[in-house]
């Protein structure tokens, strides 16, 4: 089973990312966030094995939160969307 968090700042992309993901019978999303905040609070408790990550969020954008998650030398994989 693939543990996944989706990180976005819109709601709407957020559950079509979820309805989407969901379909797949070994996809299991653990979690939303919709700043860099709530991803690394959301990581420091839970284990995933995928993060969908826009690089476009409020706050610290998502390429200064992949350089964090680097320093926090986790295993999870960071696939990063853009418009």
């Amino acid at each position: 089973m693939i543990k996944v968090l989706i990180a976005d700042d819109h709601p709407l992309v957020r559950e079509g990312l979820k309805k989407t993901l969901s379909a797949e019978s070994d996809i299991q999303i653990l979690g939303e966030a919709k700043n860099s905040t709530e991803v690394l609070d959301f990581l420091r408790h839970h284990h995933v094995d995928v993060v969908v990550l826009d690089i476009n969020m409020p706050g610290t954008s998502g390429l200064a939160l992949l350089a964090d998650l680097k320093n926090l030398k986790m295993k999870t994989r960071v696939l990063v969307l853009s418009m």
